[in-house]
C-alpha cells in the first residue's frame, strides 16, 4: 500500500486520528442518549407528581375536557416511554461490537517493520469502518429517541395549555 516506512507512519498518524475521532463520537452519542433517558424519566416523574394536585380541579370539568386531558396524558407518557425504550436499545452490548487493532498482529512474525506497519494500517482501517457503522446505528437510535421525546414534550405543552384554559374558564 505505502512504499516506505515514512509514508506508513503518516498514514498511521492519520488513521489513528480518525480512530480517535470515532471514539470521541461514541462518547458524545452515548452521553446524549443517557441525558435523554434521564430527562424523559424526570418529565414522567413530574407529570405523575402533578396529577393528584390537578385531579380535584379536573373532576368538576366537563366530560370532553376530562377525555381530552386523559388522552393527552396517556399520549405524553407513552411518547416519553417510547423515548426511554428506544434509547435503551444502545445498551445491548451484543448488538454493537466495536473493533480495535488485533493483538495477534503483535505476536505475528513480520520480516520488516514495513510489513508490521501495513498490518497495523489494515487493522486501523477495518476498525474505523466498523466503528463508524456502529456509531451511525447508535446515532440513528438517538434520533428516533429524540423524535419521541420532542413529541412527548409537545404533548405535554398541549396538556398544560388545556389545563390553564380549563382553570381560566371554569
Amino acid at each position: 500500500m505505502f512504499s516506505n516506512s515514512g509514508n506508513q507512519l503518516v498514514a498511521i498518524q492519520y488513521l489513528t486520528r480518525l480512530f480517535d475521532n470515532e471514539e470521541k463520537r461514541l462518547v458524545v452519542i452515548e452521553s446524549k442518549i443517557t441525558q435523554l433517558i434521564s430527562q424523559s424519566g424526570v418529565v414522567i416523574s413530574l407529570i405523575a407528581f402533578l396529577v393528584p394536585f390537578l385531579y380535584e380541579r379536573l373532576i368538576t370539568s366537563n366530560c370532553l375536557i376530562k377525555v381530552g386531558f386523559s388522552l393527552l396524558f396517556i399520549l405524553t407518557v407513552t411518547l416519553l416511554g417510547f423515548s426511554i425504550y428506544t434509547a435503551s436499545k444502545i445498551f445491548n452490548v451484543k448488538k454493537f461490537r466495536y473493533m480495535d487493532c488485533d493483538t495477534a498482529s503483535v505476536t505475528q512474525n513480520f520480516d520488516t517493520i514495513e510489513e508490521f506497519n501495513s498490518e497495523y494500517i489494515s487493522d486501523l482501517k477495518n476498525s474505523i469502518e466498523n466503528n463508524n457503522k456502529v456509531n451511525n446505528e447508535k446515532a440513528n437510535i438517538l434520533l428516533k429517541s429524540h423524535f419521541y421525546f420532542v413529541r412527548g414534550l409537545y404533548s405535554l405543552i398541549t396538556l398544560t395549555i388545556i389545563l390553564i384554559l380549563n382553570f381560566l374558564f371554569q
